[in-house]
């Protein structure tokens, strides 16, 4: 997938200050996935010295992926929801500061300073905060009722919120998130509305024939989806057409949701709402930062630097990616993991002669209402697609996306052997021909 692939010039290779040998102690801010696993690579490759990291959650972030399946629907409490390697984490004998902020980032020194006032110097940082669910300016959002779901506290508040039997959940916005919540929440026997601005869902990243083939897979489940149509409110109990009300603001301004009024004029009743669209980069704490350049998250060069010292990884990563030309941003879980590695082993590496840039071929999945979603690759809504095994009405299929003769993207649905054997012909250097796809 490419979220936010931009075609800006190709920044320089930034070299860290000190050369390999010197570095004592590296800072790591954000205790998610990509930093664990930075601070597990630096130990991996021979690092000694010191490691601190700060997290401004007072415990290890959960992962994520069961957060919208099995912690919702019950099979798992939350705090088996733990992240790989969180075990060893002792073992990688990290000063680890619970419940702190960086606040600022000095470039030049490689300081930073916290809520609490503390400063942290180091020879080398890691900035690897992540990102939040992002929440639109949407009339009533902030009512009780009203979820998001990213962190471990987001999680339960919408399992407790669904425990209670509500009469209807609202879904605003169908990616993936939003597909999977649904699907649980259907598991849970409940009424699902999803409501998508665009005609299919995940229209930004995905081909719309792609899109049509989960919406039907959606519809399938019993889920009743909107699409082409917006959430203008959220209201209150008294708003509008919900319970006889007929408040402009939507009723109540304190009460809890009961619906959500529509852009085709239809008041749709919901006592609890999931709204799923989207995240943005953690970067506010580093806006005016000299040194540092945001732009839907923190640019870096094709190693990962971010400026001199300064290494980005995760969500919060916009690196220049040689394969495709570009600047690009991946919110995937399997990159987190795999770009907390790579800074690791980067950040050793010193001069950044020889070091291999990082170009993966990105890769997802999704599980939606007892299938499987995969994707690997870089795409666009508008790329050339060719089913290679099956058509959507099959409810098993792999299409690839391509130039015409190069494979861009492999996109499969309960066909995960196929995918993983494309993706394995994608990774080679000179990439996987669509003939060689199609015969494969």
């Amino acid at each position: 997938m490419c979220g936010g692939c931009t075609a800006l010039s190709q920044p320089q290779l930034v070299n860290p200050v000190v050369p390999t040998g010197e570095l004592r102690r590296v800072s790591i801010v954000g205790a998610s996935l990509s930093g664990l696993s930075t601070a597990s690579s630096l130990r991996d490759h021979g690092f000694d010295g010191e490691i601190v990291m700060i997290e401004g959650e007072a415990d290890l972030p959960p992962d994520r992926p069961p957060l919208s399946k099995q912690v919702l629907t019950g099979e798992w409490e939350l705090e088996r929801a733990r992240q790989p390697g969180s075990d060893a984490l002792d073992a990688l004998d990290v000063d680890l500061r619970f419940g702190r902020r960086a606040v600022r980032l000095d470039v030049a020194t490689r300081t930073l300073s916290l809520d609490d006032d503390a400063i942290v110097s180091a020879d080398a940082v890691v900035l690897a905060t992540g990102s939040t669910a992002r929440r639109p300016p949407i009339p009533g959002i902030d009512r009780a009722g009203v979820h998001v779901l990213r962190t471990g506290a987001d999680a339960a508040a919408l399992r407790a919120g669904l425990a209670v039997a509500p009469k209807r959940v609202l879904i605003v916005g169908a990616g993936f998130i939003g597909l999977e919540v649904a699907g649980s929440a259907r598991k849970l026997g409940l009424p699902v509305t999803v409501v998508e601005a665009f005609s299919t869902p995940a229209s930004r990243v995905l081909p719309p024939a792609v899109g049509m083939a989960l919406a039907e897979a959606a519809i399938a489940a019993g889920v009743d989806l909107r699409t082409d149509t917006s959430v203008e409110a959220l209201v209150g109990a008294g708003g509008d057409d919900v319970e006889g009300g007929d408040s402009a603001q939507g009723g109540d301004a304190d009460a809890p949701v009961a619906g959500a009024r529509l852009s085709d004029g239809t008041v749709l009743a919901a006592d609890l709402v999931l709204v799923a669209v989207g995240a943005a980069p953690n970067s506010g704490w580093l806006s005016d930062t000299p040194g540092i350049t945001l732009d839907d998250g923190v640019l870096a060069d094709a190693t990962c630097m971010a400026a001199p010292g300064i290494a980005v990884a995760g969500d919060l990563a916009r690196w220049w990616h040689q394969g495709t030309g570009s600047f690009v941003r991946v919110e995937h879980w399997d990159n987190a993991i795999e770009m907390g590695r790579y800074v690791g082993a980067r950040l050793m590496a010193g001069d950044h002669a020889g070091v291999e840039a990082y170009s993966p071929v990105p890769w997802l999945w999704s599980d939606q209402f007892g299938s499987k979603f995969q994707l690997a690759g870089h795409v666009s809504p508008d790329d050339a697609l060719t089913w290679v095994d099956g058509t959507p009405e099959d409810r098993a299929w792999v299409g690839v996306t391509h130039d015409g003769t190069m494979v861009k993207a492999v996109i499969g649905y309960n066909r995960n052997a196929k995918v993983m054997r494309t993706r394995m012909g994608m990774d080679r250097p000179d990439g996987l021909t669509l003939v060689d796809a199609l015969g494969s």
